[in-house]
C-alpha cells in the first residue's frame, strides 16, 4: 500500500475540490436567503417543545410583541397568550402531540397589553430529532379581524337603518291616514287657502290687507267646514274666493287681517263676520297660520268654529240686562216704600222676637248663625256623656254659657255646677280653693274648707281660663282626672269625687305645651272634646238677634220702652268688627240703652269712628272701606246670592232690601259675582 500518493493521485484529488466549490457557493447563498427571509418575515417561524417552551424563534414578531429575541426566549409561551385562550393553548399541545399538526386562531398579548389575533399552522417533528418538536407558522390577522367585525357591524347598521326606514314610512302613513281621518270627522272647520298669486310681504300694510282679503281662494277644506257655508261637501267650496265668503270692507274682518299681518302671520281665536251661500250672515271664530315663501306669503292653514248662535245668545243677554237694569231702578222705588212700611212693623216684630230669646233651646244663648249651630250640635252630642270638654275661643264669646248647656243637658242635671276662674284667684290660695284644705293647714286657715272639687261631687265642675293653672298645680289636677281621688291641703285623708270637668280657655294651650308653660300630659287629658266658639267677627248673622236681646234685657232693668232699633244703627253694629266679642257688645247695647231717651234706640255710633281711626293710625283705611270688603266678602262666599237663608243679607245680618240699598250707595253690582 503507497502510503504517499503519486502525481497523478494529487491531480485527481485537485479536479474533484474544483468541482465542488460552485455547489458550496449555492448551498451558502441559499442558507443566506433562508436566513434573511427568516430574518425579516413578519409571521411567526417558531420552534417549541411539547411543554411550551420555544427553542428558536424570528426577530420580526418578537417586536410586534414588544420583546426582543433573548427575552422572548425566556418566557413560556402560556404567559403571552390571551388569558381566555389559555386553556385553549393547553387543549392545543395535547392535540399536536397525538395528531402531529393543528391550525387554527389564538388571541396573543404584547408587553403594552394589546390583543394581537394570530393564526397559526403547526406541524411536530420526531425524525432526525433527540426529542420531539413543533414547527409553528402564525400569521398576524387582527386587522384582517377588526375589518371583518366592523363590516359585520356595518352591515347590521345597514339592515337596522333600512329596517327603521321601513318603520318610520309605515308610521307616517299611518300618520297621514290618522290625519285624513281626523280631518274628515273633526266638528271644526278645518281649510287651506292658497293666495294666487302669492303676496309679498313687504307690501305697504294696507295694500296687503287688501290683497289678503281678495286674491285668497279656498283649495281644500273638510266636510264640517263646508256645512258652515250651507255646501253638502268640501268639493263644492273648493275655488270659492275669500271674498265671497269673508265681508272684506267689514272693520272686523279688516282689524283680523290687521292682527293675522301684525303678528307674524299668525292668528288665535279671532271672530270674522261672512255670509254663507245663502247670504246669512254668520260669524266664525278663527285661528290660522300662514306660510312664507321666498318673501311672499303663499297659503293660508286656519281651523274655524261657527259661533254664531252663541253670539245670538249673548246679545239677546245683553238686552235682557240692560231691560233687567231698567226694571231694577223702577223695583227701588218700590222697594224704598216697602223698606218705610216695614219700620212701621217694628214694634210688632220686637213684641213677636220675644218668644225666641232661647233660641236652639239652650237657655240663654242666642243665635242662629250655621257657626253657631255647629257648636250646639256638637254640645248636643257630647252632654250626655260624661267626657272631659275643652271649650276654646276669645275672650267674651260666651264660653260658660256653652259650659252651663253642656250641664244642663247631661244626666248631671239635677246637681251642682260649680265654676272657678283659675285667672281670677291669685296662685297661692288657688290650691287652697280647688282641693280645699284643714284647718291650721297654714296660717290663716282657722277652719276647715271643703273645696270646688268636694262641692262638684256628683255635678259638674267648671274651670274657666285653665290655661293659668301655675305648673306646680298641674300635676295634682292631672292626678284628680285620672284617679277620681285627692287629699285636702293640709290633710292625710284621701278623698273619692265622681264629678264631670268642663274647661275653657282663650290661650293656645298646644303653644303653651311647645313653651314649657303647661303640662303635655295634663293637656292632652284635657283635649279629650275640644269645641271652638266662634268669635262674634265670624257669625255676623247672630249680631242682630243679641242686639234685640240685650236692648229687651237692659230697657227691662231700666224700665224703659224702647221698641224700635234704627236700620242704620243695626248695620253700624253688624259691620263692626267687636273684638271683645259678645261682652263688648252687651256693655255697648247697654250703654246706648242708658243714653237713649225716648222708644228709638240711640246709640253712640261715633264711638266707631274714633276707635278705627285710633286703631288705623292715620292709615287711609276708613269705616266705609272696611263695610265694602266685608260686603265683597259676603257676596264672593255666596255667589252673588242676596236673598235666603244662605244669602249674603243673611250672612251679614242685614234685611235683603237693606243690603240691595247699600249695594247701589257703594257702587258694587251683585251679578259681577254669580257665577
Amino acid at each position: 500500500m503507497d502510503l504517499h500518493p503519486g502525481p497523478e493521485k494529487d491531480h485527481v484529488v485537485e479536479v474533484k475540490l474544483s468541482e465542488l466549490a460552485p455547489i458550496r457557493r449555492a448551498l451558502q447563498e441559499n442558507e443566506d436567503w433562508y436566513q434573511d427571509l427568516v430574518e425579516h418575515s413578519k409571521d411567526l417561524l417558531c420552534i417549541h417543545d411539547l411543554k411550551g417552551r420555544l427553542l428558536s424563534i424570528n426577530p420580526a414578531p418578537a417586536r410586534v410583541l414588544g420583546y426582543s429575541v433573548e427575552e422572548l426566549l425566556q418566557i413560556p409561551m402560556r404567559e403571552i397568550i390571551a388569558p381566555e385562550f389559555r386553556p385553549e393553548f393547553d387543549a392545543y399541545l395535547k392535540q399536536i402531540e397525538h395528531a402531529g399538526e393543528s391550525h387554527g386562531f389564538m388571541a396573543v398579548l404584547t408587553r403594552s397589553g394589546e390583543r394581537r389575533i394570530w393564526e397559526y399552522h403547526n406541524t411536530l417533528r420526531r425524525e432526525g430529532v433527540a426529542t420531539p418538536i413543533v414547527r409553528g407558522l402564525a400569521h398576524d390577522v387582527t386587522e384582517q379581524k377588526r375589518a371583518e367585525k366592523q363590516a359585520c357591524e356595518a352591515s347590521e347598521a345597514i339592515v337596522q337603518d333600512i329596517a327603521e326606514r321601513r318603520q318610520a314610512g309605515e308610521a307616517l302613513r299611518r300618520s297621514e291616514e290618522n290625519y285624513r281621518n281626523f280631518v274628515s270627522q273633526s266638528s271644526e272647520g278645518i281649510f287651506r287657502d292658497d293666495l294666487e298669486p302669492p303676496v309679498p310681504i313687504d307690501l305697504p300694510e294696507d295694500e296687503l290687507i287688501h290683497r289678503f282679503l281678495h286674491d285668497t281662494v279656498m283649495v281644500e277644506c273638510n266636510a264640517a267646514m263646508a256645512a258652515m257655508y250651507g255646501f253638502s261637501s268640501g268639493e263644492e267650496l273648493r275655488g270659492v274666493p275669500m271674498s265671497e265668503r269673508v265681508v272684506p270692507e267689514d272693520a272686523c274682518n279688516i282689524e283680523m287681517a290687521r292682527e293675522f299681518i301684525r303678528s307674524g302671520f299668525r292668528l288665535l281665536e279671532r271672530e270674522s263676520h261672512e255670509v254663507d251661500r245663502y247670504g246669512n250672515p254668520k260669524v266664525f271664530l278663527n285661528s290660522m297660520i300662514g306660510t312664507v315663501e321666498s318673501g311672499k306669503l303663499v297659503r293660508v292653514w286656519g281651523i274655524q268654529r261657527d259661533i254664531t248662535e252663541k253670539v245670538k245668545l249673548e246679545e239677546s243677554r245683553r238686552k235682557a240686562e240692560e231691560a233687567l237694569r231698567e226694571n231694577v231702578a223702577q223695583l227701588r222705588e218700590v222697594t224704598e216704600e216697602l223698606r218705610l212700611a216695614k219700620e212701621k212693623l217694628s214694634e210688632e216684630k220686637l213684641y213677636l222676637e220675644q218668644a225666641i230669646d232661647t233660641e236652639l233651646g239652650f237657655g240663654e244663648i242666642v243665635g242662629r248663625s250655621s257657626a253657631l249651630q255647629e257648636v250646639m250640635r256638637k254640645v248636643a252630642k257630647v252632654a250626655p256623656s260624661d267626657a272631659t270638654v275643652l271649650l276654646l275661643g276669645e275672650t267674651g264669646t260666651g264660653k260658660e254659657l256653652v259650659a252651663r248647656a253642656i250641664h244642663r243637658l247631661s244626666h248631671r242635671e239635677g246637681n251642682s255646677f260649680i265654676k272657678l276662674n283659675c285667672a281670677a284667684i291669685p296662685s297661692g290660695l288657688l290650691e287652697s280653693e280647688l282641693f280645699g284644705h284643714e284647718k291650721g293647714a297654714f296660717t290663716g286657715a282657722v277652719a276647715r274648707k271643703l273645696g270646688r272639687l268636694e262641692l262638684a261631687d256628683r255635678g259638674t265642675l267648671f274651670l274657666d281660663e285653665v290655661g293659668e293653672i301655675p305648673l306646680s298645680l298641674q300635676p295634682k289636677l292631672l292626678r284628680v282626672l285620672q284617679d277620681q281621688e285627692f287629699e285636702r291641703l293640709g290633710g292625710t285623708q284621701t278623698l273619692k269625687v265622681n264629678f264631670r270637668l268642663l274647661a275653657a280657655t282663650n290661650r293656645d294651650l298646644l303653644q303653651s305645651v311647645k313653651a314649657r308653660e303647661f303640662r303635655s300630659d295634663l293637656y292632652y287629658r284635657l283635649n279629650v272634646f275640644p269645641i271652638l266658639i266662634p268669635p262674634l267677627r265670624e257669625r255676623r248673622e247672630d249680631i242682630r238677634p243679641l242686639v234685640e236681646h240685650f236692648v229687651r234685657k237692659f230697657a227691662t232693668q231700666m224700665k224703659k220702652s224702647i221698641t224700635s232699633i234704627p236700620s242704620k244703627t243695626m248695620e253700624m253694629l253688624v259691620l263692626w268688627n267687636w273684638p271683645g266679642n259678645i261682652r263688648e257688645l252687651e256693655n255697648f247695647v247697654e250703654r246706648s240703652v242708658i243714653l237713649t231717651p225716648g222708644s228709638v234706640l240711640q246709640a253712640p255710633l261715633s264711638e266707631f269712628h274714633t276707635a278705627a281711626d285710633q286703631g288705623n293710625g292715620g292709615a287711609s283705611a276708613t269705616l266705609r272701606d272696611k263695610e265694602r270688603e266685608r260686603v265683597l266678602r259676603a257676596l264672593r262666599d255666596c255667589h252673588g246670592k242676596l236673598g235666603g237663608p244662605d244669602g249674603a243679607a243673611a250672612r251679614l245680618g242685614l234685611k235683603r232690601t237693606t243690603l240691595q240699598s247699600k249695594l247701589d250707595h257703594l257702587g258694587i253690582k251683585p251679578g259681577s259675582f254669580r257665577a
